[in-house]
């Protein structure tokens, strides 16, 4: 468990630190970081470092997050944004929200989108995360912001519900070759 707090810090860290572009709307700077997800595998699978609490075994309390089988939705999630920039991330409170993309123009306004996935259980189950995503149209400096339907969310929920088979389909196969 401590390891994934560890992995969190890491996602937090390269999110934040590493790359970033231009947003095309506010002409804001987004950091991004596209090694999230394999930095994040390597922090889960290191061993030996703690951050919170004492190590666990022979009786010793932890003080770490139980998140179970969140971290392959984590990882989906990520794998399946990987091209919109993230501006927030919580592991530990399960949520993770985009920056507003798109840019389209239509007839003198700017379309975008914002997408926010909130991780509601540890269970491999469809209804463990939910995805929201609005819309925002701006013109002439006026913008207006709406919560889309669900045909979009689905979309979105689906995809990282189709990743999450994909992963867990290679970690079984990895799990064969050993």
């Amino acid at each position: 468990m401590k390891l994934k707090i560890i992995s969190f810090f890491i996602c937090v860290l390269a999110l934040t630190a590493n790359c970033s572009k231009k947003d095309p709307v506010t002409g804001k700077k987004v950091r991004i970081d596209p090694n999230a997800i394999s930095k994040a595998e390597k922090a889960r699978d290191s061993k030996g470092s703690i951050i919170f609490g004492k190590k666990s075994g022979r009786g010793e309390s932890s003080s770490s997050l139980s998140l179970g089988n969140t971290s392959i939705l984590w990882k989906a999630a990520l794998k399946s944004l990987e091209n919109i920039p993230i501006t927030e991330s919580d592991y530990a409170g399960g949520i993770i929200i985009t920056d507003w993309y798109g840019g389209g123009s239509k007839n003198g306004k700017v379309e975008d989108i914002k997408i926010t996935v909130k991780f509601l259980s540890d269970k491999l189950s469809p209804t463990s995360l939910e995805v929201l995503t609005y819309k925002r149209i701006c013109e002439k400096s006026i913008c207006k912001t709406n919560k889309l339907n669900s045909p979009l969310s689905n979309k979105i929920k689906e995809n990282i519900l189709e990743e999450v088979r994909n992963l867990k389909i290679s970690e079984e196969l990895s799990k064969a070759k050993k």
